[in-house]
């Protein structure tokens, strides 16, 4: 949430300098080898503290800010006139985890147009699963 009404910066058609991936996306695939920031919304990190395999067979390291591979953003007009963006992630890669680990740990942060960052952290568990149709559901 931009608290301070700074507003946060966010391409959400995107730069068109690649004619393989449409309009519309925040997409900023070429930044990951460079663990650069996504071009397209520049005050967004998210890492995770595990390596994570792309399905071209790509290694992220874990740290790395994967905010480039978030593609979708939208935006809606809330009551008060403010404008909400959200952002999303479709991911077809794999978490490394290492032998006896099984949580991964997520850092999401933003920064506004004046440098203000607010940051959030969640930690998620991973089943020793590998499909969703042998998990039992929850009554």
């Amino acid at each position: 949430m931009d608290r301070k009404g700074d507003g946060i910066a966010v391409s959400v058609t995107g730069v068109p300098t690649n004619p393989v991936i449409p309009a519309g996306l925040i997409f900023d695939p070429t930044q990951i080898p460079l663990a650069g920031p996504n071009r397209n919304y520049p005050g967004l990190n998210v890492t995770f503290d595990v390596d994570l395999r792309q399905p071209n067979g790509n290694i992220v390291p874990a740290g790395t800010n994967l905010a480039p591979l978030f593609d979708v953003a939208g935006n809606e007009v809330d009551a008060s006139g403010a404008i909400r963006t959200s952002t999303n992630w479709v991911v077809g890669g794999s978490l490394v985890l290492p032998e006896g680990k099984n949580s991964v740990t997520i850092v999401a942060k933003v920064s506004d147009n004046a440098g203000h960052t607010g940051s959030t952290k969640s930690i998620l568990s991973i089943s020793p699963i590998v499909s969703g149709q042998s998990l039992t559901p929850n009554p």
